[in-house]
């Protein structure tokens, strides 16, 4: 976990090589707690992006039908404003979206239903489909409103016929998005090996 406020040093006690040993701090009441990243979190580029969609549900789909009506009606109604991927993890993602969703309350109980197929996927890969929650927002001046979130589940597209599995991945993060990141063009890479 991870744990961030405001402190104030109040004394400070160094060895003899003026190294600080201990010191005194007084801590905020008021803090935020999170879970500290345990996967590499990999910048996005808009070229990397097939498809990509992220909105609100009250509940996990429970059949092909039900999730293919969900992506449907958001193509529909979100035709002209769809998220912008800003960086992804095996754990997480933060995306730009609009205003909306980054004043939705940290604590509702929304879940946030993201699919995301690259445009390196092999021909018939199925998208990437995970259900997460909010985490946290911020506002850059360049993109914008962002909304971080974690995943919760995603779904096992192997095990799911008719009725969709849902595999909880909240503290393992996804298996198949690490091998993505893993496989994904990296121009840095291949400059290097080029030269």
């Amino acid at each position: 976990m991870g744990y961030s406020g405001r402190g104030t040093i109040l004394e400070t006690h160094t060895d003899k090589d003026g190294v600080p040993r201990k010191m005194l701090l007084r801590l905020s009441r008021k803090y935020v707690a999170r879970r500290l990243r345990k996967d590499k979190r990999v910048d996005w580029k808009p070229e990397y992006t097939n498809l990509l969609g992220l909105l609100v549900v009250s509940d996990l789909p429970v059949n092909r039908q039900a999730l293919s009506a969900e992506i449907k009606a958001y193509y529909k109604t979100h035709a002209d404003v769809r998220p912008s991927l800003i960086n992804i993890s095996a754990g997480g993602a933060c995306l730009g979206v609009e205003g909306d969703l980054t004043r939705k309350a940290l604590m509702a109980h929304e879940l946030y239903l993201f699919f995301l197929s690259p445009s390196f996927a092999d021909q018939g890969e199925p998208p990437h489909i995970c259900m997460g929650k909010k985490v946290g927002t911020y506002r850059d001046q360049e993109q914008g409103s962002a909304l971080r979130m974690r995943f919760l589940y995603e779904l096992d597209w192997d095990k799911s016929q008719s009725v969709l599995h849902w595999a909880d991945i909240e503290f393992s993060g996804s298996e198949r998005l690490r091998r993505m990141i893993r496989d994904m063009p990296d121009t840095d890479r291949e400059q290097a090996a080029s030269l």
